[in-house]
């Protein structure tokens, strides 16, 4: 997007991760909670308004969960270097 003033100056706006705004915020918002669970800034009462807000309570949906993984070294097979 270009500006220009009366001065006839031309400020042109630079949109950085314009794209990822979303998944960077989500990011962030996540490793607040994570740090604040780490350093016990929330409370471990089930009753207490930021509770929620704790990392560590619903450990166990992703390790039940089917549909997520973690792979592991040569899950897959060795790995193979090839020519172009």
């Amino acid at each position: 997007m270009k500006k220009t003033t009366q001065d006839g100056v031309r400020f042109y706006a630079l949109h950085i991760c314009l794209d990822k705004q979303i998944i960077i915020a989500i990011a962030l918002s996540w490793l607040v909670c994570y740090i604040l669970t780490l350093t016990d800034a929330v409370p471990d009462d089930p009753n207490h308004w930021a509770y929620k807000s704790r990392t560590d309570i619903r450990r166990e949906a992703l390790e039940k969960a089917a549909w997520f993984q973690v792979p592991y070294p040569c899950e897959f097979g060795a790995f193979t270097v090839e020519d172009c």
